[in-house]
């Protein structure tokens, strides 16, 4: 069913491109911007993010991969975190990290990618999240040890960026996992931070819906029964308890847009 396979291919590229374009200085930064209640927790945070792929040759999954990681890093910008690191071990992650970055030119978020698999073996790729833990608290560690003489090299820079005694708390993810916080719940936060609390996000589930794909259902039972039926199964259907879907409107005070939870 190839088909239907394209038509969420490509309504997923769309929302995730439409979720990268919405600019952190645009409308829902006007409405309710998280700087109004800026936070020293969320300032000194520093996101490490490990990337693992193990082959470009399809370039759908590449680009999806690429608006994943894009999108991800957006919504890190508009939290407020400052920097985020991309850690990888192969070309692959670079390539992918560079485009991400790339779609991203014009944030106030610090972007980086290191690279942690040279001394590593291939074996060990697979860890990339333990090999990006393990080097982090070395960098760390090491910074530490020669902060006062100022030996400090490339190195740190890469990992700690230009003012690296800033970094207070780590928020360590994946690069596939858009971060949603309300911006009210900043200050709790941060409150649970300050007494060494550790802090773990949860995922939502994204489903489609059958509201997303109306149109296109609509269209496609007339010329292939057999498609629509197989989109309808894939589908929550628009029907009793499930009809109930509440339309977030973003410039409303008294809703929050999508991407701020």
């Amino acid at each position: 069913h190839e088909e239907v396979r394209n038509v969420i291919q490509n309504l997923t590229t769309r929302v995730l491109q439409r979720f990268i374009d919405s600019s952190p200085k645009g409308s829902c930064r006007q409405i309710q911007s998280y700087y109004d209640f800026d936070d020293a927790e969320v300032s000194s945070t520093i996101a490490i993010l490990p990337l693992r792929i193990t082959s470009l040759e399809n370039d759908y999954l590449s680009h999806l991969v690429t608006l994943q990681t894009a999108a991800t890093l957006a919504s890190l910008d508009k939290v407020g975190i400052p920097r985020a690191v991309i850690v990888g071990v192969t070309d692959n992650e670079k390539y992918i990290a560079q485009r991400s970055f790339e779609m991203l030119k014009d944030r106030l978020i610090e972007l980086s990618y290191v690279d942690v698999g040279t001394s590593s073996s291939e074996k060990e790729w697979k860890l990339v999240p333990k090999l990006a833990l393990v080097e982090f608290h070395r960098i760390i560690s090491a910074f530490n040890e020669n902060y006062n003489r100022r030996n400090i090299n490339s190195t740190f820079f890469s990992w700690l960026g230009p003012n690296p005694s800033r970094w207070k708390n780590i928020y360590f993810s994946e690069p596939d996992l858009i971060l949603h916080i309300r911006p009210r719940a900043l200050r709790s936060l941060s409150l649970e931070l300050r007494k060494g609390h550790i802090l773990n996000s949860h995922r939502l589930q994204p489903i489609p819906h059958m509201q997303q794909f109306a149109d296109i259902y609509s269209n496609i039972t007339h010329l292939n029964k057999e498609l629509a039926d197989r989109l309808k199964e894939v589908l929550l259907p628009n029907l009793a308890s499930f009809s109930a879907v509440h339309q977030l409107n973003q410039f409303s005070r008294n809703d929050t847009c999508y991407d701020q939870g």
